[in-house]
């Protein structure tokens, strides 16, 4: 196992720490066992209180975990830079945070994968301050569906012939935007999309996306992250 990027090591009501190996000039090491990694506890100093509301199309999004992170640590989805603090949300999708320790945090609703909840960017994701004594009010998230990539998965091995593409729906949507390779995006009515015949992927890498639009034509729904496949070199090679 290699670790490429530095390992993140967080639990609740403790400092996130950060740890990468860096060999010393001339050593080779081909595994590293026995790391103990320790965590910087909290103190006894002020605390504070954060809440918010997740929606979607504007009606409470309920039980959808929701992350906490330092601002000055952002992170994206099941990413670096959580605290260890997680809530839920209430059947109002209300969430709220608790005994926090004073500081600037960011939100980070439906951090898990595959939870239905994808988060974009918006003018809300901003650090909160939590100061003693004081309930914080986040305000209202806006969250999409989260569509998962069926078919191909990403880290699948397809044939050039592959044609079909399909995608779980979003409850809401009328209309799929399609895109292959960041290509001009195809329209499509349902869940999935079928490519023609006479079109063969090249062999290498791909990877497919879609955004889901309900009746207004407003986006409801994505794929958290673009689907990464490879299609297999041809015989012989």
């Amino acid at each position: 196992v290699s670790q490429a990027v530095p390992l993140w090591v967080t639990r609740h009501g403790y400092r996130p720490r950060v740890w990468r190996y860096e060999p010393a000039p001339g050593e080779e090491i081909d595994e590293i066992t026995g790391v103990r990694i320790g965590l910087v506890r909290e103190g006894d100093g002020d605390r504070g209180s954060l809440r918010g509301r997740l929606l979607r199309t504007g009606e409470p999004v309920p039980w959808v975990s929701v992350g906490l992170g330092w601002a000055e640590l952002p992170g994206a989805k099941a990413g670096a830079g959580l605290t260890g603090w997680t809530a839920r949300t209430d059947k109002d999708g209300v969430f709220v945070f608790t005994d926090l320790p004073v500081g600037r945090y960011v939100l980070h609703p439906g951090f898990l994968p595959g939870d239905g909840a994808y988060f974009p960017d918006q003018p809300a994701n901003v650090p909160h301050e939590v100061t003693a004594g004081v309930e914080t009010d986040a305000g209202d998230y806006l969250v999409l569906w989260e569509l998962g990539a069926l078919a191909p998965r990403s880290g699948a091995t397809v044939p050039a012939a592959t044609r079909e593409f399909r995608w779980s729906p979003a409850p809401s949507a009328v209309a799929y935007d399609f895109l292959l390779d960041r290509n001009e995006p195809v329209r499509v009515a349902g869940a999935q999309h079928e490519r023609p015949q006479d079109e063969p992927l090249a062999p290498g890498n791909h990877l497919w996306y879609v955004v889901a639009y309900d009746a207004m034509d407003k986006i409801v729904g994505a794929v958290a992250a673009s689907a990464e496949f490879r299609v297999a070199d041809p015989p012989g090679r």
